[in-house]
């Protein structure tokens, strides 16, 4: 009896110590010790602090090892664990399925999901993986039981995050002034994604877009499609980002500048998947700039011109060639200021202009008649979309037969004074393009200034010529 007592102490202080962690159970001879004298402490380290529950059995269930995580799901001291019957904490539902999954541990390494019972009597959903492991003629089973509850928690929390992060990321994205896009690496760019911004720049849903896969190229403009499609290929093809610039066409007919500016998003083998862009609108920049190209490259024009109606020669011409306008015409006020008389016209070669200009060249128009004198005395532009439908445009019989559609009055200002009247004709209907408008005026401003000045210029060497006559 002295010679068991002090093998049990022996045994106890070993368990207590770490030197064995509990007799296993008794063979013929002696009490078997699972020691894990020999284990590396950083393997132990790592059991001790992972997130599941693992536990060491042997082949009559006996628990020879479990970590704390495992004592913290059942909610029971380890000390009370070791030595005890695995299960004694499984519920009486699932030891059946235990059993079975021990049976075939030796070919495979089976799992389940499983009831664990804790010593308050409350139950924890786990998922058990286990495995055996022979150590010379005895083997033990290795069991690892991952509760569900906090893992689904963490799982919660982490597609909250995930949604949290998405959804700031969305509002970036659909928020921000510009276009932002997926794009297939076909040759028509089909879209994978379009921002709603898609709404109020092209007027066009995203649905709507998406649907068709060559929505992007039935938009570009047709002067600029075959080059930015040449461009898109040669980008994929080069593993190169795609950037351009480029004209859109709204869903209302209107003409957008766009800068697109693409990045190739590959795969982690290094293949392209798709084009990932955004696209802002630059209308506003490119009229700025076509503003002021234009503007210098008027005044340089008209200030080297000779004479007044040189002057007005370059800028009908200047206009019509930017706006695209077929026709255009110059009227000055008389000397005595009551009547417009024609100084200039200008006009493509399109048959029957030439007759519009000759039956014009001999009229004159007082304040508030005719396109001319409305705009001279309303001093504001006038924007008549259909002159043949108009009742108080008088040419529009001349007009129809020639085919002249739209026709725009502007005043030309310098110092308040109206000091000419041009105006333009289109060969189609066109409503009132507001932008354009401003951009005329503004030129016109400059040269109302340069034509005050030229005709300063004319009346002093007018008066000089005189001067001269006199004193000769």
């Amino acid at each position: 009896l002295q010679a068991q007592l002090k093998k049990a102490n022996d045994t106890l202080h070993a368990i207590c110590s770490g030197a064995a962690d509990k007799p296993a159970a008794t063979g013929q001879h002696d009490d078997q010790i699972f020691a894990l004298r020999n284990a590396e402490q950083t393997y132990r380290t790592l059991i001790e602090q992972m997130n599941d529950g693992a536990v060491i059995a042997s082949d009559k269930h006996t628990i020879l090892f479990c970590n704390v995580r495992f004592s913290e799901f059942i909610k029971t001291p380890r000390e009370k664990i070791l030595g005890s019957n695995l299960f004694d904490y499984l519920s009486k539902s699932d030891r059946s399925t235990v059993n079975t999954l021990l049976a075939s541990a030796t070919s495979e390494n089976p799992s389940a999901e499983i009831l664990l019972t804790a010593s308050d009597g409350s139950y924890i959903l786990a998922h058990l993986s286990l495995s055996k492991i022979i150590y010379g003629n005895s083997a033990v089973v290795c069991l690892i039981f991952t509760n569900l509850a906090e893992r689904t928690k963490e799982f919660r929390h982490a597609k909250e995050q995930l949604r949290l992060a998405e959804s700031k990321y969305r509002a970036l994205v659909e928020q921000i002034p510009a276009i932002t896009y997926m794009a297939a690496l076909d040759d028509a760019g089909a879209r994978l994604y379009i921002s709603p911004q898609i709404v109020s720049i092209l007027g066009f849903s995203p649905d709507e877009w998406l649907s068709d896969p060559e929505s992007w190229v039935k938009q570009l403009h047709p002067e600029d499609r075959k080059r930015v499609l040449a461009e898109y290929k040669s980008s994929h093809e080069k593993g190169q980002p795609f950037r351009s610039e480029y004209r859109w066409l709204t869903r209302d007919g209107r003409t957008l500048w766009c800068y697109d500016n693409a990045v190739l998003v590959k795969d982690k083998t290094g293949k392209p998947i798709f084009f990932q862009g955004i696209v802002t609108d630059i209308t506003e920049y490119k009229r700025a700039t076509e503003k002021i190209y234009l503007l210098q490259s008027l005044a340089m024009a008209i200030s080297a011109s000779r004479n007044l109606h040189d002057a007005l020669v370059v800028a009908i011409q200047k206009i019509c060639n930017y706006t695209g306008w077929i026709y255009g015409e110059a009227w000055m006020p008389n000397q005595d200021g009551t009547r417009l008389e024609r100084n200039h016209a200008f006009y493509g070669s399109i048959d029957g202009l030439e007759k519009f200009s000759e039956y014009s060249c001999g009229l004159t128009f007082t304040p508030g008649s005719g396109l001319p004198g409305r705009a001279w005395a309303e001093k504001q532009p006038l924007w008549i979309k259909d002159v043949t439908q108009d009742p108080h445009y008088l040419r529009a019989a001349i007009a129809g037969e020639v085919g002249l559609k739209m026709g725009i009055g502007f005043p030309v200002i310098a110092d308040g004074e109206v000091v000419s009247v041009f105006v333009f004709y289109s060969l189609k209907v066109e409503e009132i393009n507001d932008n354009l408008i401003k951009l005329i005026l503004s030129m016109l401003s400059q040269i109302g200034l340069i034509i005050k000045r030229i005709q300063a210029e004319d009346a002093l060497h007018e008066s000089e010529e005189r001067l001269r006559s006199v004193l000769d």
